[in-house]
């Protein structure tokens, strides 16, 4: 048997210092070497694009541990594709080492699963005929004219191509989270050290209600000042400037908002949004369920 991944970006997608994989895992039977070719030449563009990297047992080197590679190889992977014949069916290696591997990353953590039917085979009496297909068993490569062979490769290319980006969205994202997760103590810390009660209750009024007024006094000017200078409130759009300057009273909730950070910290400090202002029903701005 021969094994192929092909997968990950270079670059800069990390998550707790590891690169998210962009991997697709190919097994094949060498009988069937042929069809790994041409399906090869349709993933070349995902190669050229940098969307795949090509990984195959041509980088092994004598006395290398092959085992552990493919293992490794199998463990990266997002998405496998299995070319199915009589011939895949028939290794013992893929039976004992591959598709136990394969299977357990389809339950444990959501591995994409593509088979392709190359020729006939007892494919629908084992339990891979629980498994995602690309084409029906009646309708294996072989039988297929150019055209249809074509087709059916071009379309598995797609599928491949659509697996790995919602992999590397999905790792970005988690990567954001993360970060998000690492710097909301230090934020709550820093933030907190410097707030006082009074200003944490104008971010809430600026966050949570429609309506809430500014009354002029250097100390509400200095706390104003003090949201808007740390980058916890912002002006809304079309407002070019936040000024807090001298006149009667005015609805600053109607022209300031939270920035993500301002949200944030209300969110983190919920349990002291002062009460009134959560039953003020009909000038709340935000169902206190998302503050949750």
């Amino acid at each position: 048997m021969r094994t192929i991944a092909l997968g990950q970006k270079p670059a800069s997608r990390a998550l707790g210092g590891k690169m998210a994989d962009r991997r697709v895992f190919i097994s094949y039977s060498h009988a069937d070497r042929k069809w790994l070719e041409r399906l090869q030449v349709h993933l070349r563009p995902l190669i050229r694009d940098s969307i795949a990297d090509i990984w195959d047992d041509t980088r092994l080197k004598a006395g290398d541990a092959w085992r552990i590679e493919i293992r490794k190889a199998v463990e990266a992977a997002s998405v496998a594709v299995l070319l199915i014949s009589a011939d895949f069916l028939a290794s013992d290696f893929v039976q004992s080492e591959e598709l136990p591997a394969l299977l357990k990353a389809a339950e444990e953590r959501g591995l994409l699963i593509l088979q392709v039917i190359v020729s006939p085979s007892r494919f629908e009496r084992t339990p891979l005929a629980q498994l995602q297909a690309v084409n029906s068993p009646a309708e294996p490569l072989v039988n297929m004219n150019e055209y249809q062979r074509e087709l059916l490769l071009e379309t598995l290319a797609a599928r491949i191509e659509s697996a790995v980006q919602t992999e590397d969205m999905r790792a970005q994202i988690n990567s954001a989270h993360h970060r998000i997760d690492n710097q909301a103590s230090q934020i709550d810390t820093l933030v907190t050290y410097f707030m006082s009660s009074s200003i944490f209750n104008h971010l809430c009024g600026i966050a949570l209600l429609h309506e809430y007024m500014y009354h002029h006094n250097p100390g509400n000017q200095r706390e104003f000042y003090f949201l808007r200078d740390t980058g916890l409130i912002k002006p809304k759009p079309r407002i070019a400037f936040l000024d807090f300057g001298e006149s009667p009273p005015w609805n600053v909730a109607a022209v300031a908002e939270p920035t993500p950070i301002g949200w944030m910290y209300v969110k983190l400090r919920r349990q002291d949004i002062p009460r009134i202002m959560l039953e003020d029903i009909n000038n709340l701005r935000v169902d206190p369920a998302t503050l949750e």
